[in-house]
């Protein structure tokens, strides 16, 4: 997944954002380094679930592990 992100130059942004604006993400590099990306605002939402559905899953890891919960409570 990680090889599929497009790598564009940091000068590249003055002339053009096109692919910024068509890609999900973007890795933005300067002296071919990556100094950040961009997100389309859809992938952003997806991602920002996806966060909340694992810190969720987690907690209940979490829970069961202390004995705070069991399975009957799920």
């Amino acid at each position: 997944m990680i090889n599929d992100i497009p790598l564009i130059p940091i000068s590249s942004i003055q002339r053009t954002n096109d692919i910024m604006q068509k890609t999900p993400v973007t890795c933005v590099l300067k002296r071919n380094v990556p100094v950040f990306y961009t997100v389309l605002p859809e992938r952003m939402e997806i991602l920002l679930n996806a966060e909340k559905k694992l810190n969720d899953a987690l907690e209940i890891i979490e829970a069961v592990k202390h004995g705070q919960l069991i399975a009957e409570d799920l």
